[in-house]
């Protein structure tokens, strides 16, 4: 009698341990911040296309430690500055972000315009709406340049978030409209 209530005491525990943990979310947490796979994926029928677009991971707040850092357009200049190539796109052209298995609880993308001068202020910031396609795949499309814009280079900003931690990622498109 007392193996059979034991046996069910310790099935009990077990059923409410995998109830308690399945309800809390489905995000894992990453001990760091995650890298991130960026591609321009071409809209037109006459080419087809896929690039690559590399990102700076810059670090808001991560195991309780909160980080002082450059803005994302200060960080792609530095990135930028040496002559570097900036990815081109087309406006229609569909931007895929994977995040791999660590899917953000929250996501958030805005875009500026890259100043190409040490002139920070001023920039305006717009935000975007993005597709969830998958367990951890957003995409979003490459909208056309606005007519008194500086430039057409933008910095995108993604501000993701697991739990208390967060972390921008930013990265640079070359908008060409025709």
């Amino acid at each position: 009698m007392k193996k059979y209530f034991s046996l069910v005491i310790i099935m009990i525990s077990i059923i409410m341990l995998i109830g308690c943990n399945s309800g809390n979310n489905s995000y894992k947490v990453p001990k760091d911040a995650p890298e991130i796979q960026i591609t321009i994926i071409s809209s037109d029928s006459r080419e087809s296309l896929t690039k690559e677009v590399p990102s700076i991971i810059l670090l808001n707040q991560w195991n309780n430690c909160i980080y002082d850092r450059l803005s994302s357009v200060q960080a792609i200049n530095e990135e930028y500055k040496e002559g570097r190539e900036v990815p081109k796109g087309k406006v229609g052209n569909l931007i895929k972000i994977d995040f791999g298995e660590f899917r953000p609880e929250t996501i958030k993308l805005r875009k500026e315009y890259r100043e190409l001068n040490d002139n920070f202020e001023g920039s305006t910031s717009y935000n975007i709406s993005m597709k969830n396609q998958e367990d951890s795949i957003y995409t979003f499309k490459l909208g056309k340049n606005k007519a008194d814009a500086p430039t057409n280079q933008y910095v995108y900003t993604i501000t993701a978030t697991w739990g208390d931690n967060s972390s921008d990622y930013a990265f640079c498109i070359e908008v060409d409209e025709k």
